[in-house]
């Protein structure tokens, strides 16, 4: 989400466009370009330390918007980076390409629809390299930007490190990544994978030698997807598919509002709600992991916490972990608030002869 400051100013009356801006914070974009009457035409945007409302982002490189109505069917927009580069104190990401998106008409459904083809370039703290060459098409029948409206992509993705992925979408709809209807595709160089979704379930498919037959199976939580789509999903365990089973449903555990909590004392929840759509309550097995500051507390599964691994000024969390031996499925997770612990005085030495309502001195 990147606006381009006060790009008003340097329009003159014949469409020409020449000046600079300076950020809301530090730096300044340079235009150049022309537009007609129509609003066609081309305009470059370089950007020079910009440095926007956030002071931790910075912008530098350019990046050209052109305008075509006449281009196609229904006109195109498109978008040419160079070097265009968001740097923060944490992570660089550089963009080259082009992004051009335009609108259309699907005679079957009587709906608009809009299409984007990318051919981009990304660079990751200077290292790492993705090009993104996807063609992505749906529904323009919705404003939401989230929701997505039979949504078709095609393309491929190739990464420095690890090689191309192949990746092909039909008839997606929903909210990304938990899509509620669809069919998302990723083809490797060692194995075949395909997400179906059916909300509420969403079914990860193996075929694991590639040789055109699913062998291997599993279901995903809503998490599970958010993590697989971000690449922080930890090893998937897939089971022949005869053995598949949909997972638990788990709940935040349960707490007793009217307790505190003290790090001298064990710390104690009850379960949380749960239950599974194909196994029995009794086969189910569940147990908890702790969270000590963001980190798991190894070794901790029960219920109870025992007293002196949290002190005043930790994050404490606590997830339940339901699983029906096919799945494992973890709950969003519960904070408990440390109270700081009262003084405890303790007194040796005293005379065992004294009795209450004497006086002591020490």
């Amino acid at each position: 989400d990147m606006d381009m400051p006060y790009l008003q100013n340097p329009v003159s009356s014949d469409g020409s466009i020449s000046g600079t801006s300076q950020c809301p914070t530090s730096g300044q974009v340079s235009y150049q370009g022309k537009v007609d009457r129509q609003g066609n035409g081309a305009v470059l945007a370089k950007f020079s330390n910009c440095v926007m409302y956030n002071e931790n982002e910075k912008v530098d490189g350019s990046v050209t918007v052109a305008i075509d109505s006449n281009a196609g069917t229904n006109g195109e927009v498109a978008m040419l980076f160079n070097n265009l580069t968001s740097s923060n104190t944490e992570q660089q990401i550089k963009l080259t390409g082009s992004f051009i998106t335009s609108p259309g008409y699907d005679t079957v459904t009587g709906q608009d629809t809009s299409s984007i083809k990318q051919h981009i370039l990304v660079e990751v703290d200077g290292s790492n390299q993705i090009i993104s060459e996807l063609t992505v098409s749906e529904s323009s029948y919705n404003n939401h930007m989230d929701y997505h409206e039979n949504l078709q992509l095609e393309g491929t993705l190739t990464f420095s490190n690890e090689g191309v992925l192949t990746l092909a979408g039909k008839e997606m709809y929903g909210y990304s990544p938990n899509f509620q209807k669809g069919e998302l595709r990723f083809e490797g160089s060692d194995k075949n994978i395909t997400l179906d979704f059916d909300y509420p379930n969403i079914a990860y498919y193996e075929d694991s030698n590639k040789d055109g037959q699913y062998d291997l199976g599993t279901y995903l939580t809503n998490m599970q997807m958010e993590q697989f789509i971000s690449a922080t999903l930890g090893e998937i365990t897939p089971v022949a598919l005869n053995l598949m089973s949909l997972p638990p449903i788990a709940y935040t555990p349960e707490r007793n509002y009217s307790d505190e909590y003290f790090a001298t004392s064990p710390i104690s929840v009850e379960n949380g709600y749960y239950e599974d759509p194909d196994t029995a309550m009794d086969q189910l097995e569940v147990s908890f992991r702790w969270y000590l500051n963001g980190q798991v507390i190894e070794g901790q599964t029960t219920n109870t916490l025992p007293a002196g691994i949290a002190v005043f000024g930790d994050t404490l969390e606590v997830a339940m972990v339901v699983s029906d031996s096919a799945n494992i499925v973890v709950s969003p997770t519960l904070s408990l608030e440390l109270q700081d612990s009262p003084a405890q005085l303790a007194l040796e030495g005293l005379d065992g002869t004294i009795a209450a309502g004497q006086t002591v001195s020490f």
